[in-house]
């Protein structure tokens, strides 16, 4: 195809409503694949179009109407910033679209990369296309921007069997697969002309489906016989208070939040389990300082039933007689003891609870987006209540897949999730969340215990099974007996290597089609 669009009017404004309906097509397709809507199936045919439109836009508008393909496609994805009620509307909004600008810009980098790397090398290009795309989702979940949560391996966690793969190659290892199938597929289209040839590709796109559920099939037929040889469990009790977050804030309601937790906290040591969790900033106050006696009271909560407390909360550390440093953190409260253990969060969501960069260009710390302004925490924390061994990650972390392994490598033998998802209301964005901590479930082979504010609150077994949960907007408990592992993944032992190796790769080949271009001027 050419590389430019055609000059006469008509046909100009034909090939751009082409070039929409294929992104539309992709967008509606890929949006359709991720959480609350169990269709992950969309996502192994919904590149296609967008191929057929990459294709179609390899010339000078390459840059912008990637752009637009990544701005559509992250707005069905993430609209719900938008719906952010712990921020005027305004800040939402802008909060939403610049969000939208950052995503869609690596957009614009893979297209603009394929572009160049295709008028050098042709339509073989599009065997590395697979690679390409897991080389940037890779690179985009680094650094003060990084953003995991679009990445195409977290539509595929309502298929356990399918996302088994991941305990040996991370999510990056799903992702490759669906977009290979994706490339197979449009190669199968591009040769419906040539049927022996369009059958081949169309069975090689059937057997990367295949290949991956077939191990994951094999992988849970022996699972259940492997769990119940495990001796070391935890019994949890995970609290769901179901509370408005600004009503949680509102100082006159105070007195009626604790009670609450206290209620409820009584009510989960019912059970009698090993631990309670309340969900992220349950405490409406920096805990530690005890100020109108708030530890005090959490502390006769602990002390009357006599069970470990784990509780979201703010934390404080004072730099000089002046200055201190917030943090967004979980306790462990012990019964008879004052002692704190405590974990700060360490991948802090960018311009909500601090504004990228600030620490490296100080003039940023003057912006005033109504951010947390938290610092991040540097600990890779592993909590022991009588010899087992769990870490906490705090919402926006559970999406990190290295951070995950990292704790897991630290000797965690349970992963906790705890979150307050209450800000986006009864939109994808609690459903998509709380899918992720499946595939961190699976790569990690470890159990998960969620507690979420108003939901969803789950416990997830180390196969991605969903043990038990409870939905979004109701009040309750959730009471289970999870097993503690103690072996280490594939994924767990070597890490991203295949992020790595397709960051690699990307680079690599760029940077020699850049050399060989500029030798060829």
């Amino acid at each position: 195809m050419a590389e430019t669009l055609p000059s006469d009017p008509e046909q100009n404004k034909q090939e751009k409503r082409i070039d929409f309906a294929l992104l539309g097509f992709y967008a509606l397709l890929f949006g359709a694949a991720f959480p609350p809507f169990n269709h992950g199936y969309f996502a192994w045919i919904a590149f296609i179009p967008y191929l057929f439109f990459l294709e179609r836009n390899l010339g000078n508008n390459n840059f912008k109407r990637n752009f637009a393909a990544g701005f559509l496609f992250n707005l069905i994805i993430i609209y719900w910033i938008g719906l952010n009620s712990g921020a005027m509307m305004p800040i939402a909004v802008l909060t939403l679209f610049g969000s939208l600008i950052v995503l869609a810009l690596w957009f614009s980098l893979f297209g603009w990369v394929i572009a160049r790397i295709w008028k050098r090398w042709g339509e073989k290009t599009i065997w590395a296309v697979p690679f390409i795309w897991v080389g940037i989702e890779f690179i985009r979940s680094h650094g003060s921007l990084a953003f995991p949560w679009t990445m195409v391996a977290n539509t595929q966690t309502y298929y356990i069997s399918l996302i088994q793969i991941s305990a040996i190659t991370g999510a990056w290892g799903v992702s490759l697969f669906v977009m290979f199938a994706n490339v197979l597929g449009y190669k199968a289209l591009k040769s419906i002309s040539t049927p022996k040839k369009a059958t081949g590709f169309a069975v090689a796109a059937i057997v990367t489906i295949v290949l991956p559920w077939t191990y994951g099939i094999i992988v849970l037929d022996g699972a259940d016989e492997h769990l119940a040889s495990i001796d070391n469990r935890i019994s949890v009790s995970i609290v769901q208070p179901n509370l408005d977050p600004k009503v949680k804030w509102d100082r006159s309601k105070r007195d009626n939040v604790y009670r609450l937790y206290g209620d409820m906290h009584y009510k989960a040591g019912e059970s009698e389990p090993d631990l309670i969790i309340w969900p992220e900033t349950a405490t409406p106050a920096y805990l530690r300082s005890n100020r109108d006696g708030r530890f005090d009271q959490v502390l006769s909560f602990v002390d009357s039933i006599k069970v470990p407390l784990l509780t979201g909360t703010l934390d404080y550390k004072y730099i000089d007689d002046i200055k201190f440093k917030k943090y967004n953190s979980s306790f462990l409260l012990l019964p008879g003891s004052r002692e704190i253990e405590r974990y700060h969060k360490m991948r802090l969501v960018p311009f909500a609870e601090k504004v990228p960069f600030e620490d490296r260009f100080p003039i940023l710390s003057n912006i005033d987006l109504g951010q947390a302004n938290f610092s991040s925490g540097e600990e890779y924390k592993v909590f022991d209540v009588k010899g087992k061994k769990f870490s906490v990650q705090i919402c926006f972390e559970s999406t990190f897949p290295s951070l995950s392994r990292n704790f897991v490598n630290n000797g965690a033998e349970m992963l906790i999730i705890i979150t307050n998802d209450a800000w986006f209301g009864n939109s994808s964005q609690p459903y998509q969340h709380a899918q992720i901590a499946v595939m961190r479930a699976v790569e990690n082979r470890r159990a998960i215990a969620r507690s979420a504010n108003t939901g969803v609150s789950e416990l997830i077994g180390p196969y991605g099974r969903i043990i038990k949960s409870l939905p979004f907007n109701e009040r309750g408990i959730i009471s289970g007996v999870i097993p503690l592992m103690t072996e280490k993944t594939f994924y767990v032992r070597y890490g991203d290597y295949l992020g790595w190796i397709t960051a690699a790769f990307t680079l690599l080949l760029f940077g020699f089609t850049w050399i060989k271009d500029s030798k060829n001027e």
